[in-house]
């Protein structure tokens, strides 16, 4: 009896160590947008938001959004992103009525493994 349940743990051990039949999880897919609609943000400083539907894969990764301007995070431009389906996201863009006019802003958007730059052009109008 002792030799079959040796032989058998013997088998066992043998089989769950067999290559190929433990894979490792695959990473999760990276942050990816492939088209936007529209392909701009503008904004205008005190104005309301300015949505845009953003097309790609992993946006259920993403735990924020932060909009950059002259390589610091802007605290008077602010973003949003809302998944919507696999495939689809909504960023909504505000600006602060005292927000600084330009067109050099820029959008990151934030997952645990860290940020991702996006090519989204985002405007700040002047002020009326």
């Amino acid at each position: 009896m002792k030799t079959f349940s040796l032989m058998a743990s013997i088998l066992l051990g043998l089989a769950l160590a067999a290559p190929g039949t433990a894979q490792p999880a695959e990473p999760p897919a990276p942050v990816e947008i492939v088209n936007s609609a529209p392909e701009s943000v503008f904004v205008r400083p005190g104005g309301g938001v300015d949505k845009v539907r953003l097309y790609g894969r992993g946006f259920e990764l993403v735990k924020s959004a932060i909009v950059r301007h002259a390589g610091s995070p802007s605290t008077l431009v602010m973003a949003k992103l809302h998944s919507v389906s696999r495939g689809v996201a909504e960023l909504e863009v505000k600006a602060a009525a005292t927000a600084v006019p330009g067109d050099d802003y820029e959008l990151q958007l934030v997952t645990a493994r860290g940020s991702v730059p996006v090519r989204l052009p985002i405007e700040v109008a002047p002020s009326r």
